[in-house]
């Protein structure tokens, strides 16, 4: 076994089988995670007929024995059903130069909701019949408005923020109903939104944190920052803020702001301050939090409580890693139709791959 990482936006984590599942970032692969070994088994490659693998699906959730992958720049929901071990596929209608950036989702009823921020709508997906089933418009009318990254469910309801402006949208997912908030806020569009059991915690655009009273519609800041923030998260009595870590705007530290007290403190991720992609991974019991950071091959579990870290690797076997291996010569194959000829083992692969009879690969030159 060899300790190794897989680039990813978030882990789904069956505690009841003990295998969570995630989708590579970079080559579109579904993986199994077995939770007490923390070995990592080649599942599937999805929507195999792409052009550009990255963040094609990479968002999945567990609904049965049912894993939805939903997509960020693709065009497709992808089913796998784990018993059968097949894919289906369901396409999604929008222009190409749309990204539907569905990166919110979760279990409601017998259904599961997804937003798409990128289409400005809140979808039901039937999970059985791999479909969509309903279809809400968000900020009805209001076509100037666009969304902000995050959204989230309370009850039977969806909110969702703006991004570039200071409203708020709740959609009734039962009589498909909405009520547009105009929030008491100099923000000029919000990024996430958090749900603390009676109120609502929102990051703006430029950089503030505020507490939402939804009832009384008042808006109390309760940070305020020059920093625009990713994601964000409720673990025990905290709301955690994960930044955005970029050229020119580099954010190594974790806000983390207790409910109750209504104080906020930092705690960094990594020593180092250098631009990468910062994930939440999952959460373990109420306290702490794994976070990966795209430069490293592990990650990084926080306790929020005590500010104490630990690191936690993943495993690959031999058989793995030639899965793996094969998987990239395919991409190359089949996005850039070249071979690196220089190395025995893609001509290996090739050969195999012919042997086997795959059609979908072609060959437009070879790399020395």
């Amino acid at each position: 076994m060899e300790k190794f990482y897989i680039q990813n936006d978030g882990m789904y984590l069956d505690h009841e089988t003990g295998y969570g599942w995630f989708v590579d970032r970079n080559d579109n692969v579904l993986n199994q995670l077995n939770l007490k070994t923390r070995e990592i088994e080649y599942v599937c490659r999805l929507d195999a007929d792409m052009e550009s693998p990255y963040r094609r699906t990479p968002f999945c959730y567990k609904k049965d024995h049912t894993i939805i992958a939903f997509p960020d720049k693709g065009k497709k929901i992808c089913f796998y059903d784990e018993k059968e071990k097949t894919i289906e596929e369901y396409e999604i209608k929008a222009e190409s130069n749309i990204r539907l950036g569905i990166c919110c989702f979760g279990g409601f009823q017998e259904f599961i909701w997804a937003v798409s921020h990128g289409l400005n709508q809140i979808f039901l997906v039937d999970a059985g019949k791999k479909r969509i089933v309903r279809t809400y418009e968000v900020f009805r009318g209001k076509k100037q408005i666009q969304m902000g990254y995050e959204s989230i469910l309370n009850g039977n309801k969806i909110l969702c923020i703006s991004g570039n402006s200071n409203c708020v949208s709740e959609t009734d997912l039962l009589d498909g109903t909405e009520t547009v908030y105009e929030l008491p806020a100099a923000e000029a569009g919000f990024n996430t939104i958090c749900y603390d059991g009676g109120q609502y915690w929102l990051s703006g655009m430029n950089g503030n944190v505020y507490r939402w009273d939804h009832r009384k519609n008042t808006a109390e800041q309760i940070y305020a920052q020059n920093r625009t923030m990713y994601r964000s998260m409720k673990i025990g009595e905290t709301i955690c803020f994960l930044p955005f870590n970029l050229e020119g705007d580099l954010c190594n530290k974790l806000l983390c702001c207790n409910i109750k007290e209504k104080r906020c403190f930092t705690i960094k991720i990594c020593e180092e301050l250098k631009s990468g992609i910062y994930t939440f991974e999952y959460t373990k019991g109420s306290s702490v939090i794994g976070i990966n950071d795209s430069e490293n091959d592990f990650i990084t579990e926080i306790n929020i409580e005590n500010g104490m870290k630990d690191t936690a690797y993943f495993y690959a076997s031999g058989e793995y890693l030639k899965k793996k291996r094969y998987g990239e010569v395919w991409l190359k194959m089949k996005c850039e139709k070249r071979l690196s000829e220089s190395k025995a083992q893609d001509i290996g692969f090739y050969l195999k791959m012919i042997q086997m009879g795959e059609k979908n690969v072609q060959i437009d030159r070879i790399v020395f």
